[in-house]
Formats: structure tokens, sequence, C-alpha cells
């Protein structure tokens, strides 16, 4: 396959286009193989973009040309759900002890989904050769695919989003769902997300499909890819 050269953009050009708190650039890995087993190794993660909250939570970003490769990292136990965009479709990828995403669609002001509950498959935690022939075939049917919580000791996920399925640029948002004393904290990122915005509603984060609700992207990160 042929990488996605619609998103990539030369270095000589980016200094001009990241320049707001929600533009990061992004860099190309390569040849590095990623491995999604929730174990961020130095050799595979060396020279991502980085990202990092108060909270302890880290975020890393790379891209082959074809899959955008994101690692998130935190100081507590917890999962994620990233929040991508694509015209007027918002899609939740949800990873907790299983993998599944539901998409939102815009209708006025409101978004709304026509998913009920998200549809959880993808539990194996294994790393032989079978898991990871069983993992390319969840991101070749679904666009995506990362670690489940068990693989990284709830401290650390890695996804894998196909080019094909973002916006142009791409634009991402998260929310981590971190238990604490039998509630729950959802930490946002970026920074620039509103604690209204529907990426981190807590029942959407902890893996219900609550609807109606509110998405604003222009607030959340804006990708440059380097080509």
């Amino acid at each position: 396959m042929q990488p996605l050269r619609r998103f990539l953009i030369p270095a000589s050009l980016l200094m001009g286009l990241a320049t707001q708190a929600h533009d990061l650039v992004v860099p190309g890995i390569g040849q590095r193989a990623i491995v999604l087993d929730g174990h961020l190794d130095s050799a595979e993660w060396a020279g991502a973009a980085v990202r990092a909250l108060d909270d302890g939570m880290t975020v890393r970003l790379q891209h082959d040309g074809r899959h955008l490769y994101i690692a998130v990292t935190g100081s507590r136990f917890g999962f994620n759900s990233l929040c991508t965009v694509r015209g007027d479709a918002v899609r939740i990828l949800h990873a907790s002890a299983a993998l599944g995403a539901v998409t939102y669609t815009r209708r006025g002001d409101e978004w709304t989904s026509g998913d009920t509950a998200f549809t959880y498959g993808m539990r194996n935690t294994d790393t032989t050769a079978a898991a990871r022939a069983e993992r390319a075939a969840y991101l070749a049917a679904n666009g995506w695919v990362a670690n489940t919580v068990r693989m990284g000791a709830g401290l650390a996920q890695e996804f894998q989003v196909s080019l094909d399925q973002l916006a142009d640029p791409p634009r991402l948002a998260l929310g981590r769902f971190v238990p604490v004393a039998g509630t729950a904290e959802i930490a946002r990122w970026p920074a620039t997300v509103d604690a209204t915005d529907g990426c981190v509603a807590p029942r959407l984060v902890s893996g219900y499909v609550p609807t109606p609700l509110r998405f604003d992207p222009t607030r959340w990160l804006t990708l440059r890819l380097q080509r």
C-alpha cells in the first residue's frame, strides 16, 4: 500500500504551521516497527512527539505514512478512549479490557449515535505470533487497534490508527478513565479540550454510549505529519 501523501508536509513548512498550543508536529518513524504490547520500548518511541500533562499523563505520537501511532502512559491505573473526527462524524476508539468503537454524527448543534452500546472484541492479551496476527486482522477490519489495559498493567496503552480513517489534517482528543476510591476521574487531553466536550463525558469514557453529546473538534489537537 502506498503512503497517504495527502497528510505529509515537508519539514521546511511545519515551523510556520504548528504555532498554536493545540497544534503538534508528528515525526515519521522510518523503518522502526511498533509492537502494541503496552510496554514502551525506548527504541520504538525514540524521536516521537511528546506532550505531558500535570496529572502524570504523557502522550507520544509518530506515524509511518499509513498509520498514526499513539502511546498513552499514566502514573495511575486507567484506560483510554481516543476521539477522532472526519467530516461530521466523530469516532470513539475505546480500549479497556477489550476494544470497541462507536460513531457520533452531527445533527444541528447535537451529536447523536445510532449505536446503543460498544461491540467489544480483541480481548487476547498474548504476544505470540498468532495473537499479533489477530491484532493485524482487527486493524484491517476496523481501521485501528490497541493493546488492552491488561497488557500494560493499566499504565500504558499503544494505539495504531489508519490515516485513511482521519481528517486532513488529523484532529484528536482523548479521555482517560482513572478509578479513584469507588468513583472515577476523567483526565482530558489536550488541555485545550473543554470539560463539557463529549470526548471526556464520564459515561462515554467508561464504556457507555450516552446521547446526545456535544463535541468541539476545533479545540482538539491538530496534527501536522512530518514527511
